[in-house]
């Protein structure tokens, strides 16, 4: 049809959409009922009073094949291409575009301390033993966990002053018995929990407007996911793994990206190799995927084959004392391991996914749960028994960090919850099991 120049050109005249349609994404795409926009690579868009300049966020979790992270350039590069190319069919649409600025394209723009700021906290038996904590992707809503309360809440955001107002829970002995982790979908439509006691994954929708979760379904009806205790999805939002304590496994799920519904892949199990499965994340590049043996003071991990299957590449045991939990950093170079007795850091190869041990920040007998490194990569915080910590890391290819402080609030983490960045970096959530508790800090 295209006389043998077919290119993959999204605005070429020749361009050849079947393979076009798979590899690029957008902005924004259309709701399926109304045609509305949705976030896709766009967390949230906003215009200035008189309509003529609008500024869009984005996600900070989307990576290029070679472990290239996307930023405002990259974006900046595609609209001026729209514009300029001269085989462009959409150089008249854009015409209107004066400029793309890309202010924020710096990483290291940020001169902030890092120090945090205690705001403000939320108690209820509604979030009884609130154990994980995650943001939608457009830092609107938080959702929590409650392992005690079987249940998982929402709460709404305000987007200047961080503070929090519950909004709804959702909460069943059945399928949601003992639920201790929770993640969302980068477009922000659903959420997932396990529960460890249940036996399960869950899945909802969710109302981008309001926050509001709607049971959807469950996986499995068994013991394959037994004891799970924590969940992390992949970059691309295709896949979910699950780290099953009682069954001594990782178990992978495709994942519908349109319903959100999730289909058993694969796992791998074993009594010796995987005993005290306890924690799984995934590298930024969705490449590789790291387990927290518990049981065993090691952490391995896996390579993502081109099917979406999972091949045992290596492990790591070096200075880590049970640990909790590991956490790659945005740029993919370092993995951070908390224990028993501080954090373990090792320098990351984004190619193979191998870890080399680099040093420790010891506290003993402190209980180093989880650390949470924000996005430009200047700034660790922890949670420890009794107290929360807070680094400065250095973004080289060393990653380390210095001990610059400790955080406190009302009833602090007497036992170490969660704790996350919301999408802009100006607030700090933390969850306490055992006072039933958030609460948000200013960074």
């Amino acid at each position: 049809a295209y006389g043998g120049n077919e290119n993959l050109d999204p605005v070429d005249a020749a361009r050849f959409w079947p393979p076009i349609s798979l590899l690029y994404d957008r902005l924004t795409e259309p709701a399926f009922d109304n045609m509305a926009p949705q976030p896709s690579l766009a967390t949230s868009w906003e215009s200035n009073d008189t309509g003529d300049v609008w500024t869009f966020h984005l996600r900070d979790d989307v990576f290029f094949h070679d472990g290239t992270q996307l930023t405002s350039a990259d974006v900046a590069y595609s609209v001026n291409h729209w514009k300029t190319s001269e085989t462009s069919i959409l150089a008249s649409t854009f015409e209107f575009v004066d400029s793309t600025d890309t202010p924020d394209d710096s990483k290291n723009n940020d001169t902030r301390s890092g120090e945090l700021t205690y705001i403000s906290e939320y108690s209820n038996k509604m979030i009884d033993g609130a154990c994980s904590i995650t943001l939608s992707p457009d830092g609107k809503h938080v959702y929590v966990a409650a392992k005690d309360a079987n249940a998982v809440a929402w709460f709404t955001k305000n987007k200047s002053t961080g503070a929090l107002n519950f909004a709804g829970s959702e909460s069943s002995t059945d399928i949601l018995k003992g639920a201790c982790s929770i993640t969302i979908s980068s477009n922000g439509k659903h959420v997932y929990v396990t529960a460890k006691d249940a036996h399960t994954v869950v899945w909802f929708n969710r109302d981008i407007s309001t926050g509001a979760l709607t049971y959807v379904g469950k996986y499995p009806d068994g013991m394959i996911i037994g004891g799970a205790c924590c969940i992390a999805i992949s970059p691309d939002g295709e896949y979910i793994y699950v780290a099953a304590k009682l069954s001594n496994a990782i178990v992978w799920f495709t994942r519908d990206n349109i319903t959100g519904a999730l289909d058993y892949k694969g796992e791998y199990a074993d009594t010796e190799d995987m005993f005290g499965t306890h924690f799984v994340t995934v590298s930024p590049d969705g490449k590789y995927i790291y387990v927290v043996l518990k049981n065993k003071n090691n952490i391995v991990w896996f390579e993502k084959t081109i099917t979406g299957d999972l091949t045992s590449c290596g492990e790591n045991s070096t200075n880590i004392t049970s640990p909790e939990s590991i956490t790659i950093s945005p740029d993919g170079k370092n993995a951070y391991i908390t224990d028993f007795n501080g954090i373990t850091w090792f320098t990351r190869n984004i190619t193979t996914g191998a870890l080399t041990f680099c040093d420790k920040y010891t506290k003993p007998s402190q209980w180093f749960h989880s650390i949470a490194i924000s996005q430009d990569g200047q700034h660790a915080y922890t949670l420890s028994f009794g107290k929360g910590n807070w680094f400065t890391r250095n973004a080289d290819a060393s990653g380390d960090i210095t001990f610059k402080g400790t955080y406190s609030y009302n009833n602090f983490n007497l036992f170490p919850g969660s704790i996350k960045i919301s999408p802009d970096e100006n607030h700090v959530y933390i969850v306490d099991p055992f006072y039933d508790s958030i609460s948000w800090f200013v960074r």
